[in-house]
């Protein structure tokens, strides 16, 4: 669970405890922590398909990724950050 504002977010089921994701619009690859706002910053450049790479290391989907990567920026109680309204290719689902 991670807290907002005094109240408690559940997380999405599935999370990993962290991974890496390429910063949109960016080369630069970060590190995410489950329930945590923000990113830390890495000295890994090349994009997605690095992040991609150091995240097939830790046993991590795409669809995770993405997930991380939108709980990290908008919020953990957000239907984007539930890798379930992810496909296998990291493509937002939600109807």
């Amino acid at each position: 669970m991670s807290k907002k504002k005094n109240a408690v977010v559940k997380l999405a089921d599935g999370l990993p405890e962290a991974c890496y994701a390429c910063m949109p619009g960016k080369d630069s690859v970060v590190y995410l922590k489950r329930g945590e706002m923000g990113f830390t910053s890495t000295n890994q450049f090349g994009g997605e398909a690095n992040a991609t790479m150091l995240n097939a290391l830790l046993g991590v989907s795409k669809a995770q990724m993405q997930a991380m990567l939108a709980g990290s920026m908008f919020g953990w109680g957000v239907k984007a950050a539930d890798p379930r309204h992810y496909d296998k290719e990291g493509d937002l689902v939600i109807g």
